[in-house]
Formats: C-alpha cells, structure tokens, sequence
C-alpha cells in the first residue's frame, strides 16, 4: 500500500554564489541541488543559507524497500569504518616498525 506524507520544511543553499536571480533562472535544477532541514535546525551556524520554504509531498517508499535501504546504508558505514580503522591500524604498525628499528640500531652501536 502507497503511503504519502505532506509536510512544510526549509530550503537551505550552501555558499556556492547562488544568488536570488539564479535560482529563480534555474527553477527545478537549483532545487535539487538544495539541501532541506526545519529552518531552526542550526544549519547556518555550518554555512547554509535559508532562502525558502519548501511543500512536499513524499511518496513513501514501501516497507521492504526502507530496509535494503537502510541495510545498504549501514554496510556503506561498515565499509567506511573498516577503512579509516585499518589505514589507523597501519600508521600504528608503522610507528612500532620504525620504533623497533630506532631501537635496533641504539642496540648495534
């Protein structure tokens, strides 16, 4: 079952030099390149500026297409972590690398 939920939310820009008159020019192009969040949800304090609000009405994806997206997001994640964890993992192993050799040098003189 088709379910849709409407609802009032801001229009946010980030410092790209879009002015008024280019985003009245570029309609429906400038819109999908905007960024969407309540208007006190503190964006400006990262460099977001409000220029509008948006009505929406947002198609529901069904129950089952929520979950393999929110399966595919958290492998994403998973996959993200690994890497910043195993490139932490290998400066380390290249610390005690260089640390032993240090010592293994200070032992031969």
């Amino acid at each position: 079952m088709k379910h849709t939920v409407k609802g009032t939310t801001g229009v946010w820009i980030t410092s790209d030099h879009y002015g008024p008159d280019e985003i009245k020019r570029d309609g429906a192009k400038a819109i999908q390149r905007r960024g969407y969040s309540s208007p006190d949800s503190g964006m400006a304090q990262h460099g977001w500026t409000l220029i509008g609000t948006a009505h929406i009405t947002l198609d529901l994806l069904s129950d089952e297409k929520m979950v393999e997206s929110k399966v595919a997001s958290m492998q994403a994640e998973i996959i993200k972590i690994r890497a910043t964890s195993e490139n932490a993992i290998t400066r380390l192993q290249e610390k005690i690398q260089s640390l032993l050799a240090i010592t293994n040098e200070a032992g031969k003189q």
